[in-house]
């Protein structure tokens, strides 16, 4: 699903959701068993099935990978990098992305 205005793209690939945002409100809530993402900019839902995690970012170029069954969302707003592994949580505002990564089953890098 590609949509041009605000640039919301969402690729799925076998066990894998890659998520791109460029929009201003963006709110993640990752509840267990269940990841609700919602953009509060032309009104996107996507649900997807996952851990426990709530993550609330609401400003402009923010990084945010979220793995946990392979399930990968990246937010572009104010580098930061939020990295959501399995019940586990790494924050790493200093790092700048120029592009993105998908991983595959086994961790290994995905070019797209």
């Amino acid at each position: 699903m590609v949509l041009r205005s605000f640039e919301v793209v969402e690729v799925l690939r076998s066990f894998e959701v890659v998520v791109v945002l460029r929009s201003f409100e963006v709110v993640v809530v990752l509840r267990s068993f269940e990841v609700v993402v919602v953009l509060r900019s032309f009104e996107v839902v996507v649900v997807l099935r996952s851990f426990e995690v709530v993550v609330v970012l609401r400003s402009f170029e923010v990084v945010v990978v979220l793995r946990s069954f392979e399930v990968v969302v990246v937010l572009r707003s104010f580098e930061v990098v939020v990295v959501l592994r399995s019940f586990e949580v790494v924050e790493i505002p200093e790092m700048r992305l120029c592009a993105f990564s998908c991983y595959d089953s086994r961790d290994n890098p995905v070019n797209m």
